[in-house]
C-alpha cells in the first residue's frame, strides 16, 4: 500500500497560566478530540491504482498540568504531566478503497485497542546572556500500543524523547529559535501479526529538526 490522504476538521485548545510568586507559576492546558472528515486520497494497493479513505480518523482528547521554577535569574525548570486518550480514539482502523475504479469496498476493521497513555516531562533553560538562551528536556511514556495489535502501519511505540534547543530574541519582539528532538528506537514484537503464529517486528525510531521565527506584537 502507498498513497497520502488528507481531510478537514477542527478542534481547540484550552490553555491558563498562573504566577504563584517571582520563582514559581503553574499551567494547564486541553485539547479537544478532534472532528476531521473521513481522509480521502489516492496510490497504489497490490500494485493497482485506488482511491481510498481512511473512515474516522481522529486525534485524542489531551490535557495536562505543569509547574515552573525560576531558580536564579538565568536558570529555569519546568516539568509537566499530560494525559493522552488514545483509547477512545484507537480502538479500530477503518479503510474503505475503490481499486481500478470498480467500486468501494470496505475493508474489515482492524483493531487497536491502544491504551490512554500518561506523558511525563521535565525541561530547563538557561541565559547564557541576555536574549540568547539554551534549553533542554526529556520525556517519557508508556508504549500505548499493544502487542497483540501492532502493525506496521502505526509503529507509535516510542517511549521516550530528548530535546535540545536555542533561542535567540533578536529586539522589536523578534526571535528565532532551533531545536532537535531525538527518540532512540524501540523494538516490538507482535506474535501474530502476520496471521495465527506468524511473527512480526518493528522498529521505530526519530530524529525531528525544528527552525522557528516568531514575531510578537
Amino acid at each position: 500500500f502507498t498513497g497520502a490522504a488528507k481531510g478537514n476538521g477542527w478542534a481547540f485548545k484550552l490553555g491558563a497560566h498562573y504566577k504563584l510568586s517571582e520563582a514559581f507559576s503553574v499551567g494547564a492546558t486541553y485539547h479537544s478530540k478532534t472532528d476531521i472528515s473521513d481522509l480521502e486520497g489516492s496510490g497504489t494497493l497490490n500494485g493497482n491504482p485506488a482511491e481510498f479513505k481512511v473512515i474516522d480518523f481522529q486525534w485524542p482528547e489531551t490535557y495536562g498540568v505543569g509547574l515552573a521554577w525560576q531558580a536564579t535569574p538565568e536558570f529555569m525548570l519546568a516539568a509537566d504531566v499530560k494525559h493522552i486518550g488514545w483509547k477512545d480514539s484507537m480502538k479500530d482502523f477503518r479503510l474503505a478503497a475503490n481499486v481500478m475504479g470498480m467500486g468501494w469496498n470496505n475493508f474489515p476493521a482492524l483493531p487497536q485497542n491502544w491504551k490512554d497513555q500518561t506523558v511525563l516531562l521535565i525541561g530547563g533553560q538557561y541565559m547564557l546572556q541576555p536574549g540568547l538562551a539554551l534549553r533542554f528536556g526529556y520525556n517519557h511514556a508508556s508504549n500505548p500500543v499493544p502487542d497483540s495489535t501492532l502493525n506496521p502501519l502505526f509503529p507509535a511505540t516510542i517511549e521516550s524523547h530528548y530535546t535540545f534547543g536555542v533561542g535567540w530574541a533578536i529586539g522589536g519582539g523578534h526571535s528565532v529559535a532551533g531545536s532537535v528532538a531525538i527518540a532512540p528506537k524501540v523494538t516490538r514484537t507482535n506474535p501474530n501479526m502476520f496471521g495465527p503464529g506468524v511473527a512480526g517486528t518493528t522498529s521505530h525510531s526519530q530524529t525531528t529538526l525544528r527552525v522557528n521565527y516568531n514575531v510578537a506584537f
